[in-house]
């Protein structure tokens, strides 16, 4: 299965890629995507790029000389080798030192429980060595994508747990994706035979964040998309928050600042690591 690129600079001294590679259908469940930010060839650091919160766990997997993460005014610096990513829950910025790649397992909303009893809570906004949360990944950080992703099938497949939390969870969170994020939290509990409190106490142990602010993540990411890719401008803010079912323009512009670091009318797709595979 074949890597897609999108080059941000290109040159012989400035050979920064942006890739995502589509898993294979037997990784469906759990792992969304691959996406590799690989600064090998440059001898200059990448800096003043974006990762947007989108709902997804992350596994790091760091080569080289590694990379800086600014987020929530803390500067976390990432060395060589592999790293659990907690929910983010605001924009964090990226800096990737010389010779380096970062290749980022997407994991699904839903993936970590249906391998480990941790509490996700004590992870959001965090990164941490994935041996402690998750299977290992990895001790080889020469793996293409593809052998990563067989790696994963066969480590993984015997650490499934059946766990009817993991999939009322798996549910839920299905739910508000394919309508995305536009739906009440009363519905879902409602479609689902449970209490909002159920709920709440779900998304807390197995996300790190309120099923409202899952949503909320959800929605706004879909927003970005459109203004990205061209699906929708940003010139009537009036209209941009009515057509996303926000409550009005206020509401909307400061959801949107407060996640993503910049109004809708200021934001720029170039700046930011955004996905292109759905």
């Amino acid at each position: 299965m074949p890597n897609q690129h999108n080059n941000f600079t290109g040159g012989k001294e400035n050979m920064f890629n942006y890739s995502e590679y589509r898993v294979p259908l037997s990784m469906s469940l759990f792992v969304k995507k691959i996406w590799t930010l690989d600064n090998l060839e440059n001898l200059s650091m990448l800096v003043d790029k974006y990762a947007l919160p989108n709902g997804c766990f992350n596994i790091a997997i760091i080569r080289g000389n590694g990379l800086t993460v600014n987020h929530k005014n803390k500067v976390i610096s990432l060395q060589k080798g592999t790293y659990f990513c907690g929910q983010m829950t605001e924009f964090i910025g990226i800096e990737i030192r010389p010779n380096s790649r970062a290749t980022m397992v997407q994991l699904f909303p839903w993936t970590p429980m249906y391998f480990t009893d941790e509490d996700m809570d004590h992870y959001t906004d965090q990164f941490f060595r994935t041996d402690v949360i998750m299977p290992e990944v990895t001790e080889d950080l020469l793996l293409s994508n593809a052998d990563i992703c067989r790696m994963i099938s066969e480590k993984w497949r015997p650490f499934v747990r059946q766990d009817l939390t993991a999939r009322n969870l798996h549910l839920a969170a299905s739910m508000i994706m394919k309508v995305a994020g536009e739906i009440e939290i009363k519905h879902i509990s409602a479609t689902m035979g449970c209490s909002p409190r159920y709920l709440q106490k779900l998304f807390k142990k197995g996300l790190g964040i309120s099923p409202k602010k899952f949503a909320n993540i959800i929605r706004l990411r879909g927003v970005v998309d459109k203004l990205a890719f061209g699906m929708q401008r940003a010139t009537n803010l009036t209209d941009l928050a009515v057509s996303n079912k926000f409550y009005d323009q206020a509401h909307f512009t400061n959801a949107f600042q407060n996640m993503f670091g910049t109004t809708p009318k200021q934001f720029s797709g170039k700046d930011y690591f955004l996905s292109y595979i759905k």
